[in-house]
């Protein structure tokens, strides 16, 4: 498959647990979700791991880039 490597993942919500380790395991260097998720386990691992995580207001974004 393709290597995703320092590529960036866009989400709606918080990563759940497996899918945060999955995510440190592929190389993926950052996480974009939207400001307001609330973070619990998944964004904690992330962060911990040293994996950028950016918030972004929906709002603001152009409307054929909102996250679905």
């Amino acid at each position: 498959g393709a290597s995703l490597q320092g590529t960036t993942i866009y989400t709606n919500s918080e990563p759940c647990l497996m899918c945060a380790k999955l995510i440190l395991g592929c190389g993926i260097t950052a996480v974009v979700v939207p400001k307001d998720v609330y973070a619990s386990h998944g964004l904690h691992v992330i962060e911990d791991a040293g994996i950028e995580i950016r918030r972004v207001d929906l709002s603001e974004l152009p409307h054929e880039v909102t996250m679905r």
